[in-house]
């Protein structure tokens, strides 16, 4: 649900919804903070903007190819991003991956490789 506050002669407008993250924005009429609120819900509901139903796959494509290339050690990470990718884990969205997913992931890990592998 939304808040408005009106503040500094300014509407403060904040969406907060649950597995979300909060949006806030100013607005200087009303109405404008009113309109954008709904827009904002119904986005939110329907799931289009919402960060939390990014994919493990998309989210690790965007760190591979943003963070790890600028590594001295991009073999060794494209590896491992490459063994993520091969799991179960990699199919959900960053919403539903629970701390017992990754438990899993570990515990399936650890049949195949060393312990020091798997910290890393």
């Amino acid at each position: 649900m939304a808040s408005i506050i009106k503040r500094n002669g300014k509407y403060h407008v904040r969406v907060r919804r649950q597995g979300s993250r909060t949006v806030c924005k100013t607005f200087t009429y009303r109405k404008d903070a009113i309109r954008w609120a709904n827009d904002r819900e119904r986005l939110i509901e329907i799931g289009i903007g919402n960060v939390q139903d990014t994919g493990m796959l998309a989210i690790l494509d965007r760190y591979e190819q943003s963070v790890s290339k600028q590594k001295k050690s991009y073999d060794v990470e494209k590896y491992r991003i490459q063994t993520i990718r091969k799991s179960e884990l990699a199919k959900k969205t960053i919403r539903t991956v629970s701390a017992s997913d990754v438990a899993v992931f570990r515990d399936e890990r650890l049949k195949l490789v060393q312990p020091a592998s798997v910290q890393r």
